[in-house]
């Protein structure tokens, strides 16, 4: 059992770079992980400016099958509350198997400054538990803005652990730096599309686009790729009133499918 399990972590730390992307939910990450300009519950896990737009409070959970019948999964709560012309929100991520197991916290304060800039500062706890390997904890910072040129395009910068923190020297795990760049844009009531470039100090700027169709009032399908690694993503959603339920699957060239459901309530 013991070389089981450390089979299992050395799959996780193979898997690393891809699991530690946060899960950013079933709709951002159907349309390629491009959320950065994008306004939802869900900008908690991609770019927080985007929660500034919220007028009311809404909560969401979503589960993911990172890499399928492996186990690994990730698994994420949130909350978003506007108070006074802000939004305050609150967001955790546990990512990993009971040997091997990462998880995130989130504090955030987003404001608008009427209907055209939405800023952002996020706070985050950083915590790693391997088996018979001890705890290890750090933090770091994300900030990010959103600027709406048109009623139509929107703009997104956001920018993750500017201050390079990490973990201890001892622990071979670090905590990404990350810079992205996109814009969104709705072409009619029924079609938005959205994209993004990605650059991590050290690794290869990718890029992530992404559409959604309003088939019905109710009823959407979405659609987007990405590049370093290739990857494509499907999914769905239906709203019905203050509930939004939303699927999603993605196809990563080494490893696989990963699949993605997740709701949020608007109260």
């Amino acid at each position: 059992m013991k070389y089981l399990n450390l089979a299992v972590i050395s799959i996780c730390s193979v898997n690393f770079v891809y699991g530690q992307v946060l899960n950013p939910g079933a709709r951002f990450a159907s349309m390629g992980n491009a959320g950065v300009a994008l306004q939802d519950v869900w900008s908690l896990q991609a770019n927080q400016a985007g929660l500034a737009a919220l007028k009311k409070a809404e909560a969401g959970a979503a589960y993911q099958s990172n890499i399928i019948n492996t186990g690994i999964s990730t698994q994420t709560l949130l909350v978003a509350i506007p108070f006074k012309g802000s939004v305050f929100g609150v967001s955790a991520q546990s990512y990993g198997i009971p040997e091997f197991r990462q998880q995130r916290f989130g504090f955030t304060y987003s404001r608008g400054f009427g209907e055209t800039v939405f800023a952002s500062l996020n706070f985050n706890l950083h915590q790693q538990r391997i088996v018979q390997y001890g705890n290890a904890g750090t933090w770091s910072v994300d900030a990010g803005i959103q600027y709406r040129i048109k009623g139509s395009l929107l703009i997104g910068v956001h920018v993750s652990n500017p201050n390079h923190n990490g973990f201890a020297e001892n622990v071979n795990t670090s905590i990404p730096e990350i810079f992205e760049l996109g814009a969104s844009m709705e072409l009619s009531d029924k079609v938005l599309l959205t994209g993004a470039v990605m650059k991590e100090l050290g690794s290869v700027s990718g890029l992530k686009t992404g559409m959604e169709y309003a088939l019905l009032d109710q009823l959407f399908l979405r659609g987007g790729i990405s590049t370093n690694p290739f990857c494509y993503y499907a999914g769905s959603g239906y709203r019905y009133q203050a509930f939004k339920i939303d699927v999603a699957v993605s196809s990563h060239p080494d490893l696989g499918y990963s699949s993605q459901l997740s709701i949020s309530y608007e109260f």
